[in-house]
């Protein structure tokens, strides 16, 4: 038996997550005093307010938290391997030994800052495009699009289930094509074009942080979200890499196939991995924990 943990991304959340966690395991208390200390933030309010997580900075930091909370009650199952989508990548650095908990705080932190700078700085959007295969999108964003005005694949969701990213102008052109093509084009509800260049302009936020970070040799193979391949060695470019190129999962499913992976397990919120595992894959077993009543089953 071979084991992944999978960690969710942004867009997972929910509200009231953390707190239920909270509620039925007090003594993880320490995780939100510790996150508050570092950051210098008070992190209880934030899960207090619903609002925050309308804030692209504050959902990052909660979500990553959250996971956590998750973790410590999870700790002692076996995994042979891990990988997080887009902003899981952080826990999924943590769990496999790369960088502490304090350090995926701060890089967090410093990569959900660069996120939001870039965001503002451009008009970017995001949407999700279902129905068609990659490889007609890419075709048809490439038709499209523009040097200083484009839109591209970069969440690789599913075989029929790609997310675009880019410029706003150049959207509903590409949607037209799409849906002229059969397929049906969903807006995201984002800041901005996240997994694009568009993410470089303020990149020096995060790597200033990534440079008093000492990245240790992972314990178990983590999968990249750039390559979609399992790695032991991180280094600063990949981490600059993974915020602005796309995310690869539909390629890490197929590596954890041919290696023989035979159940995966969730770490929410959520469970958006965990359909997406059973639009692609066929005889694997899918644990999920995603709220705090998955962890008393």
């Amino acid at each position: 038996m071979k084991t992944c943990l999978m960690y969710a991304g942004q867009g997972s959340q929910y509200a009231g997550m953390g707190l239920d966690i909270l509620s039925t395991h007090p003594y993880l208390q320490y995780i939100f005093d510790d996150a508050s200390q570092i950051l210098n933030e008070d992190v209880m309010a934030w899960f207090n307010d619903p609002e925050s997580l309308k804030n692209t900075y504050q959902t990052q930091l909660m979500m990553v938290i959250t996971q956590e909370l998750f973790d410590q009650v999870l700790k002692d199952i076996h995994i042979d391997a891990v990988f997080g989508f887009s902003l899981g990548d952080m826990s999924a650095l943590k769990r496999a030994g790369i960088i502490s908990y304090k350090e995926m705080l701060m890089l967090t932190q410093a990569r959900a800052k660069a996120m939001q700078l870039a965001a503002d700085a451009s008009k970017g959007m995001m949407a999700a495009v279902l129905k068609l295969d990659s490889e007609t999108i890419e075709k048809i964003c490439l038709t499209h699009s523009k040097k200083d005005c484009y839109m591209i694949p970069v969440n690789y969701n599913a075989p029929l289930q790609t997310v675009i990213s880019g410029h706003i102008q150049s959207y509903d052109a590409i949607k037209q094509a799409c849906i002229d093509a059969g397929g049906k084009v969903l807006p995201l509800r984002v800041a901005g074009a996240f997994h694009t260049p568009l993410m470089s302009t303020h990149t020096k936020v995060y790597e200033d942080i990534i440079d008093t970070v000492e990245l240790k040799t992972p314990k178990i193979p983590i999968f990249s979200n750039v390559t979609g391949n399992p790695t032991n060695i991180i280094t600063k470019q990949d981490l600059i890499k993974q915020m602005t190129s796309p995310v690869r999962l539909t390629s890490i499913f197929k590596q954890l196939k041919s290696l023989g992976f035979t159940h995966l397990i969730e770490i929410g919120p959520g469970n958006v991995l965990s359909q997406l595992v059973f639009k692609q894959f066929e005889g694997i077993s899918v644990q999920t924990y995603s709220n705090a009543s998955s962890l008393e089953v």
